[in-house]
């Protein structure tokens, strides 16, 4: 943070990336804050909030934060119109922030998203009759089976956004021995997944290994990236949602999977006999 980084901080700030963006209001911290530091911020919260994405938020409430700090009139003009927000989150920080900056008391007037369409009976047969095959660049692919009974609107989530090619040419970015690996990001990192969060579907299934979760960064925060459990984690039961399990079959590949495996493309077929 010395004499020249004002210059790295606006070059990242200029960027798209959630987690870069993230880092750069955090560790912007604690420096004189200039015009065109604090436009840069503002414009980057403008351009994130444009792309009326909830998995965001945490970007967002980084950059809400790193103004508040700043202060003065721009600021206020960038935190306005948050008070309108579609993420509740994000409009109760700005009217915190707005408060804390001029006195006056502000209220947050939340305008949530228009929620997804519900599973339909025929996106359920799908998924009660076939199963998912993850094919591995490697060649090593991987076969899973997913339990509507119990995840519905995961399951179809799923389904829905492999029907897209949503997770064509994605990776395993994160491959933690001993507990899980991870994958479906299409910036290879947690900040960034499908838009609209998913709400948790909490069951009694346990964290066996091969059970397939649903990766979130709190309550109600799905974004779509999965987890294989790798062993029993216990640790996880009633914290995440279990959706689906790795075959049988597909298990040894499972547990060879590399960090940075990419997933080519999804196909569906018929379930095995049990």
């Amino acid at each position: 943070k010395g004499n020249g980084a004002e210059a790295h901080f606006l070059a990242a700030l200029a960027r798209g990336e959630y987690q870069l963006l993230l880092t750069a209001a955090t560790e912007s911290k604690g420096l004189t804050p200039t015009r065109a530091m604090t436009f840069a911020i503002a414009d980057a919260l403008r351009r994130v909030t444009a792309q009326k994405r909830e998995t965001s938020r945490d970007t967002r409430l980084a950059l809400i934060q790193r103004l508040r700090e700043i202060g003065g009139g721009d600021v206020h003009d960038a935190l306005i119109l948050l008070l309108r927000d579609f993420d509740p989150k994000v409009a109760i920080a700005a009217a915190d922030a707005m408060t804390a900056l001029t006195g006056s008391s502000y209220a947050a007037q939340p305008q949530p998203l228009p929620l997804q369409p519900l599973p339909s009976a025929s996106e359920i047969a799908t998924l009660n009759t076939r199963q998912a095959v993850l094919v591995m660049e490697t060649g090593k692919n991987i076969e899973l089976e997913f339990d509507p009974g119990v995840a519905p609107i995961t399951a179809v989530r799923f389904l829905r956004l492999s029907n897209a090619n949503y997770f064509d040419g994605l990776t395993f970015h994160r491959v933690v021995p001993n507990f899980v690996v991870q994958g479906g990001s299409p910036g290879a990192n947690e900040y960034a997944g499908d838009g609209p969060f998913l709400r948790d579907e909490i069951s009694t299934r346990t964290h066996a290994p091969g059970t397939i979760g649903l990766s979130t960064r709190g309550r109600d925060t799905g974004d779509a990236q999965l987890f294989l459990n790798l062993v029993d984690n216990p640790r996880l039961d009633f914290e995440y949602t279990i959706f689906g399990d790795v075959s049988a079959s597909s298990l040894t590949r499972m547990y060879e999977i590399l960090e940075g495996d990419v997933i080519r493309d999804v196909r569906w077929v018929p379930k095995r006999p049990n």
